[in-house]
């Protein structure tokens, strides 16, 4: 499912936890050539946003975005993550997460039950 496919209001939940958790990397560090003075830039990879896992209940829900510190002069690109357990969030990022994870868990058991409906039990047979 695209982004473009959600509702305006989930778009602007994911969105806002996108944004509260890039505001939580850590600037990185200058590098230092022989000649010059470099700021990598940061480039960004997946972002996860883990709303069930029956192992991490207490951590859940669980933010997670992995980026790039990227160099060009040095053609470097080295990886790293940052993640926010609920302990770890903010009552606004909190918030978002728990509403926008409600609202993605019914998407997709919606869209579950549109394909596999055909293969479930009916109650009615049962009795």
């Amino acid at each position: 499912m695209k982004i473009s496919e959600l509702d305006e209001d989930l778009r602007q939940g994911l969105i806002f936890i996108h944004d509260e958790v890039v505001s939580k990397i850590p600037q990185p560090s200058v590098v230092r050539l022989p000649h010059v003075k470099i700021k990598p830039k940061i480039s960004f990879g997946y972002f996860t946003l883990a709303a069930l896992d029956q192992d991490r209940v207490d951590e859940l829900p669980l933010c997670r975005l992995y980026y790039n510190e990227d160099i060009d002069e040095m053609h470097s690109r080295v990886e790293k993550y940052i993640r926010i357990k609920k302990p770890e969030m903010t009552d606004s990022l909190l918030a978002a997460s728990v509403d926008v994870s409600r609202k993605l868990r019914k998407i997709v058991w919606q869209r579950y039950k549109e394909r596999f409906q055909k293969h479930f039990i009916d109650d009615q047979h049962l009795r």
